[in-house]
């Protein structure tokens, strides 16, 4: 029975449609694009606001409770642990610098991937200063959020 061997069975014409039905898929999907589109720069435009307000944040309470000597002594800190000067500090980085200068310690790296996995919320793989201040002064237990702004 040729019938039911379906490896050989032709697949079906793509449907036709006419100049007007054409005409407004198009714009359908045209509408469609130009809404994702809106919707894809508001959402970039929140994400950018949030951004900035947590940075705003995070550096206000890093001047509260942090000295002038000790931000000095961190920006050191955090360029001999950044081994290839991006300024950017992966948790690799952070691990193989604190064993090349404290040697090996699985219960040190462990926690520190712990509070190294709190600040990197968005889950870029790295942090920044800001992010690196608050871990070194243990600050990273803080939580940012609209109350804050009450006070």
């Amino acid at each position: 029975d040729d019938d039911d061997d379906d490896g050989d069975a032709l697949p079906p014409p793509p449907p036709t449609f006419n100049a007007d039905e054409l005409q407004e898929m198009s714009q359908r999907l045209h509408e469609v694009l130009l809404s994702e589109k809106e919707t894809a720069n508001v959402t970039l435009h929140m994400i950018t606001r949030t951004s900035d307000a947590l940075r705003q944040k995070r550096r206000k309470l890093i001047a509260e409770h942090v000295s002038e000597r000790q931000l000095a002594q961190a920006r050191l800190t955090f360029s001999v642990l950044d081994l290839n000067g991006d300024r950017r500090l992966t948790i690799d980085e952070m691990i193989e610098a604190q064993n090349r200068y404290a040697g090996p310690n699985p219960a040190r790296d462990r926690q520190l991937r712990q509070h190294f996995a709190q600040l990197d919320t968005d889950n870029k793989g790295w942090l920044d200063f800001d992010e690196f201040c608050l871990l070194s002064f243990g600050l990273d237990n803080y939580s940012f959020d609209d109350k804050d702004d009450a006070g």
